[in-house]
């Protein structure tokens, strides 16, 4: 590719054709149709904006819900082999969200700094977003996973993935500004 990215550039295709069709969540604010695409897409270009040109990190960005969504296995992914490690690493295999379950995805996402840094974007978008499509309780759920799992994790890539302090460290102080916001709405509701 022109711009050094090829595995972007292919992921960038193979997301759009693997969630075609399929909506985001929506508020009762609007009836429009948001294509579920729209998120990865966020997600990517959250992380190229803040200066991050890795073609691994981008392309496990544009793909990090596929797995999930689309009923692929992670080996499946016709991508190289740390782009599909970060992708198992981001993908929940298990509906029953136990907090031992929790704790070694969590875990697991620590040890490699792809996942790490693309689970803290993808976390910061869907706090930023939530409210429009998720009922209370999974908001509560959702802020108490953020507490419990994803400021650890912040705090971890803080320490041991240095090359990406700077970024986490501003989608930390985003993604608390919105939980903190969230919580004082929450209580007045």
């Amino acid at each position: 590719a022109s711009d050094g990215l090829p595995e972007t550039d292919r992921a960038i295709d193979y997301a759009l054709a693997k969630h075609a069709g399929q909506p985001r969540k929506t508020s009762v604010f609007t009836d429009d149709f948001i294509p579920y695409i729209v998120h990865p897409f966020i997600v990517a270009c959250h992380a190229h904006a803040m200066g991050i040109k890795d073609d691994v990190v981008l392309a496990t960005a544009l793909l990090h819900d596929v797995c999930e969504d689309c009923k692929i296995a992670p080996e499946d992914l016709p991508f190289s082999e740390p782009v599909k490690r970060s992708v198992a690493l981001l993908t929940k295999t298990e509906k029953n969200h136990t907090d031992e379950y929790m704790r070694h995805y969590y875990g697991a996402i620590a040890n490699d700094p792809v996942a790490a840094l693309v689970k803290i974007i993808d976390r910061c978008n869907n706090v930023s977003s939530m409210i429009m499509g998720f009922s209370k309780d999974k908001v509560i759920e959702y802020i108490n996973e953020t507490e419990t799992y994803v400021y650890p994790l912040i705090e971890t890539v803080k320490k041991q993935y240095r090359q990406y302090y700077d970024q986490v460290f501003l989608l930390n102080y985003q993604i608390m500004s919105v939980i903190e916001s969230l919580k004082g709405a929450l209580l007045k509701w």
